[in-house]
């Protein structure tokens, strides 16, 4: 077994760990990261509409 498929495995199994042991955390964990791709999407439209 290679060093990246193990890490992936291990990875996915913090995932599942995470959510089974703490799901308030890993929701609030997602609305944070929706949070920033929504102020990453608004930030690049803003200098889009800016340029034209």
């Amino acid at each position: 077994m290679n060093v990246k498929k193990a890490a992936g495995w291990t990875a996915m199994a913090f995932l599942v760990w995470f959510v089974v042991a703490q799901p308030s955390g890993a929701a609030g964990t997602v609305h944070g990261m929706g949070n920033m791709m929504q102020n990453a999407a608004e930030g690049m439209s803003t200098f889009i509409t800016s340029m034209f």
